[in-house]
């Protein structure tokens, strides 16, 4: 019984220390020369349709420098660490583009998590081999797949308080990370 009383301990302190995260940003528009030439290679060859605008970007986990543009009509954020090495790329979806029973899984969490709740932004975020990412986006079949999650932005209310949220959930919409928005004035940069 010790044993088991232990294990409960540790899970509801974890998961405490989960969801008391916060997320913080500030984002600081760069010029291109400025910017990892690799960075810049490689977000012109997913075929860019408009111009790149370049940010660098402090957060909880550290700097990193992203490329924002359109492409075949979807908004794409690009994101690479200071040496222009590519750490991940997210495209603005909406919840059709989510398929049905990973889509089931993630509103029945935020259901359970909130009283009431307002999606905010969905992205697709691809993560893994940049050359593999890169086959992907472009419609080019590949034997191997990167890792593909569903970030969200999300206001909700939970007892009277309404905060802003961005979670992250599996392919599978299996709940992986809840960080609470720590909101600045003019900070953050949106689409």
């Amino acid at each position: 019984m010790k044993k088991y009383s232990c294990l409960f301990f540790l899970m509801v302190l974890f998961s405490t220390l989960m969801i008391a995260q916060t997320k913080f940003e500030r984002e600081y528009k760069v010029k291109a020369n400025e910017v990892p030439a690799k960075a810049i290679q490689y977000v012109k060859s997913l075929g860019a349709d408009k111009k790149i605008k370049w940010y660098q970007e402090i957060s909880q986990a550290g700097k990193s420098v992203e490329g924002k543009t359109k492409i075949r009509n979807s908004c794409y954020s690009v994101e690479f660490d200071m040496e222009g090495n590519l750490q991940d790329v997210e495209v603005k979806i909406g919840w059709k583009e989510i398929p049905k029973r990973s889509e089931l899984k993630i509103l029945e969490h935020l259901i359970f998590r909130f009283d009431k709740f307002k999606t905010q932004k969905i992205q697709r975020q691809y993560t893994g081999d940049s050359a593999v990412i890169k086959q992907v986006l472009v419609g080019e079949k590949t034997i191997i797949q990167p890792t593909i999650r569903y970030e969200m932005v999300v206001k909700g209310r939970k007892n009277r308080q309404v905060k802003l949220y961005e979670f992250l959930f599996s392919e599978e919409g299996e709940f992986l990370e809840e960080l609470t928005i720590e909101l600045r004035n003019t900070d953050n940069l949106e689409y």
